[in-house]
């Protein structure tokens, strides 16, 4: 379906219930005691009917950029769609881990010298072309401190953006539930870095109007998350990751390493209650 044409979309057919509806719930505004607006639909928009099975072909409706991740995301996904990314993305260890970890800037020493001085220029790694510029990206965009807090939002924008780029069944399911775009992102035009928040209730707070996806709002919400965004992860950093060994051809000297993400890690990302951020985002 063209995502260019304006439309009001009704999904027909079952709707998230129990725990799916628990992971979508996003941000609670009303513990704030500041409920947000509900988006209004002008009544010239068309009304579209679409089964609840074809949502996945739907992409959200972007304006034009209003901040460098915009930029960044924008133009990642005009560069990779005509390309065949299909050996990335179809690897169980995509994104990868070792793109973020093997670079100039290490996301595990963001305090080394290079870290200051490494170039916005990017080289993609021709092995992992989308992970390295996703990874890239966030180190100079959005540099939030932590390991747990670093990794897991290269896995969220990485499945949100595979799936920008290859809208498929497949790369929609791959997404947590929480980050799977709502109504309102497919209807109502907004800048792309309000998908990348882990929380719908805020997505949708900040699409309800034009006055709120701004320049501005962005860099304060980006220097809250910067500061106080956390995964609540209970365990060491080092319980994030696995380093496995494969062998191509069963001989040790075609021993393979690889850094994959710990399954436990990888569930405890997909709850959305685990992404908490600070009372100063009620200042946004």
């Amino acid at each position: 379906m063209d995502d260019s044409s304006d439309m009001w979309i009704h999904i027909s057919g079952n709707t998230p219930d129990g725990d799916e509806a628990d992971a979508n719930a996003g941000i609670d505004f009303d513990a704030a005691g500041d409920s947000p607006p509900i988006p209004s639909i002008p009544s010239s928009v068309p009304f579209t009917t679409i089964a609840a099975d074809q949502v996945w072909s739907i992409i959200p409706k972007h304006t034009a950029p209003v901040c460098v991740l915009d930029d960044a995301l924008l133009t990642l996904i005009r560069q990779r769609r005509p390309k065949d990314n299909a050996l990335e993305f179809q690897k169980n260890s995509f994104p990868s881990v070792q793109s973020l970890l093997n670079s100039p800037r290490s996301i595990a020493d963001p305090d080394s010298p290079d870290s200051a001085t490494s170039p916005p220029g990017h080289s993609e790694d021709p092995r992992f072309p989308v992970s390295s510029t996703i990874a890239h990206n966030l180190r100079h965009i959005m540099p939030i401190p932590g390991l747990p807090q670093q990794i897991a939002m290269l896995q969220n924008v990485s499945a949100l953006v595979r799936w920008l780029i290859a809208p498929t069944r497949a790369n929609f399911e791959a997404m947590p539930l929480y980050l799977r775009p709502t109504v309102t992102q497919l209807v109502v035009p907004h800048p792309p870095w309000i998908d990348v928040m882990p929380w719908a209730a805020a997505r949708d707070w900040f699409c309800s109007s034009p006055s709120l996806a701004t320049l501005a709002n962005y860099n304060l919400f980006s220097t809250v998350c910067n500061e106080t965004l956390s995964l609540n992860w209970p365990f060491l950093d080092a319980d994030i990751l696995l380093h496995c060994t494969s062998f191509a051809s069963g001989k040790s000297k075609d021993a393979v390493e690889e850094i994959l993400l710990n399954p436990i890690f990888d569930r405890h990302i997909k709850d959305a209650a685990k992404w908490t951020v600070g009372p100063k985002i009620l200042k946004v």
